[in-house]
């Protein structure tokens, strides 16, 4: 079963999900340069660290390879992919100081179409 444990908490604290996480992790110190993305738009060649939203554990860290129904991450270290429902993760993205980066070209490439 599929509960988000924290989703109560979330919204009592104005929807601030990145602050509530940290507070109820483990090991909050992964996500320092990960910013939380909050309508789970993804982009090919994100660097990502997926929480499960029941455990509150972190689950996959890679990068995203292919975006459908399900979204595929190719795991750190690992050619193998694994597809996952981006509705049962709590999604962060690394950040970027690079001008030159994918999540740039695609957003740019939505808005010309």
């Amino acid at each position: 079963m599929n509960i988000e444990i924290l989703k109560n908490f979330i919204i009592m604290n104005n929807n601030d999900v990145e602050h509530s996480l940290k507070l109820f992790m483990d090991n909050p110190g992964k996500l320092t340069n990960y910013n939380y993305i909050q309508d789970t738009t993804l982009y090919l060649n994100d660097n990502v660290i997926l929480i499960k939203k029941n455990t509150l554990k972190i689950e996959i860290q890679g990068i995203v390879v292919n975006i459908g129904n399900k979204v595929c991450i190719s795991k750190r270290g690992s050619k193998a992919c694994i597809f996952i429902n981006p509705n049962e993760y709590y999604i962060f993205s690394k950040k970027t100081k690079n001008k030159n980066n994918d999540r740039m070209f695609y957003q740019e490439l939505l808005k010309v179409m």
